[in-house]
């Protein structure tokens, strides 16, 4: 069935793939997400001629009004961890605890996930 799409993701995934015979060779794609940069967490929340304004002032200071604003959203942005989800929900929100809770919950996924990966550990006698 060379048709259907099939789309994948987790951290065991290599685990589930190494048990098929074959793997696909030039069928899979792997996508990589990051953290978003301060220049696009702006552009997120609608802040493009903020930016704009700030690469444009590369010889002379920003005025105070900026250069606060441009603080206040990189202590926001610092908090949000640039973590894409956490961003979607402070541009949909503008709630920090809203924010607050997404990443708890991913701290807490996270931190299950890793007890899969759990490795004996002896200690030598």
């Amino acid at each position: 069935m060379p048709e259907p799409h099939v789309v994948a993701a987790g951290s065991l995934l290599e685990f589930a793939l190494q048990s098929l015979p074959s793997y696909g060779v030039g069928r899979v794609r792997s996508l990589f997400m990051y953290p978003f940069s301060f220049d696009e967490f702006l552009e997120a929340i609608g802040e493009q001629l903020l930016l704009g304004q700030a690469k444009c002032r590369v010889q002379h200071p920003l005025p105070d009004l900026f250069h606060q604003k441009l603080l206040d959203y990189l202590k926001t942005f610092m908090l949000t961890g640039g973590m894409p989800e956490a961003v979607a929900s402070y541009v949909k929100t503008r709630q920090m605890l809203d924010v607050q809770r997404m990443l708890d919950d991913l701290f807490i996924s996270l931190r299950a996930d890793f007890t899969k990966y759990k490795i004996p550990y002896h200690l030598p006698v």
